[in-house]
């Protein structure tokens, strides 16, 4: 059975079963087509879960860690004012459609998110026995990621569903979030070189938390992805105008995703969910 645990399944079955208990709609293991290196190849996401409330629609693309060792995902704070830009612009749900957000309110529930499933991350790795590394961490911010794009990109630049009568009706709220079995640290903003030196414990220089908002940068693989896909368009008079929306609106902001750590999911899934409700409240205008 060790295996079969390595395997991550049996975490990932667990996590939709907790997303169903709430009224989320699972699917599991969806596939998308991506280019790399000029060439289509399958990609598959873990989870996608839905739910509406009034005329919005929330989507949490979900990517399951699960590791048989004890290895801590350790996050270095983010202390610039970066984490709450992405907040304040996407936040982990990048929201598009035709809702009026009431910005009074919107700074609020902004204060409420870092309050509950904060503090904000620029960086993480992962403490091994034998060496400090990235590449979990790294493989899961894409994996979790990409189909989050992939739904932006129909949302905003998809001219045959954004002027369709069903897209009308809704405003869509995107969050990337990966769930790990690992126990999660952020760092002590005070920390010196000889207080590392003194820890016995990664304990001794961090707090552990229940959750990180992680604040990533747009890669240059996504951003070539997107323009390989512009390229693509089938009107080429509006390739231009399609390519200056990309990088007047996407490019230049930073995108953030809400890593989720093994103390307690399932409790910090249903605050998610009431949280969401309250997203939904901040919009003046909702549709008949």
């Amino acid at each position: 059975m060790e295996n079969f645990l390595k395997s991550g399944h049996p975490f990932e079955l667990e996590i939709g079963q907790k997303l169903e208990s709430l009224g989320f709609n699972v699917f599991r293991e969806v596939e998308y087509l991506r280019e790399s290196e000029g060439e289509i190849k399958p990609f598959t996401s873990d989870l996608i879960a839905t739910f509406e409330y009034g005329k919005h629609r929330f989507t949490l693309f979900v990517e399951c860690k699960y590791s048989s060792e004890d290895i801590p995902w350790v996050f270095v704070p983010d202390l610039s004012n970066m984490g709450a830009l992405a907040a304040r612009q996407h936040s982990f749900f990048s929201s598009y459609g035709h809702g009026q957000l009431d910005q009074d309110k919107s700074w609020k529930i902004h204060l409420q998110l870092i309050k509950e499933f904060g503090p904000f991350a620029s960086q993480g790795f992962e403490l091994r026995a034998k060496k400090t590394e990235d590449f979990l961490i790294k493989k899961a911010i894409y994996q979790s990621a990409f189909p989050n794009f992939y739904h932006r990109i129909l949302g905003y630049f998809g001219s045959n569903f954004r002027t369709s009568k069903y897209y009308s009706q809704f405003t869509y709220h995107n969050i990337s979030i990966i769930m790990t079995s690992s126990k999660l640290f952020c760092l002590n903003q005070n920390m010196f070189l000889d207080n590392v030196k003194q820890a016995n414990t990664i304990a001794d220089i961090s707090e552990e938390v229940d959750s990180v908002i992680l604040n990533v940068p747009f890669s240059f693989e996504f951003r070539n992805y997107l323009s390989w896909l512009i390229g693509n368009i089938d009107d080429k008079e509006n390739q231009q105008k399609e390519i200056f929306q990309i990088q007047r609106y996407i490019f230049p902001f930073p995108f953030s995703l809400l890593v989720i750590g093994e103390s307690d999911h399932g409790n910090t899934l249903k605050n998610l969910k009431s949280f969401l409700y309250k997203v939904r409240n901040c919009y003046l205008k909702q549709f008949k």
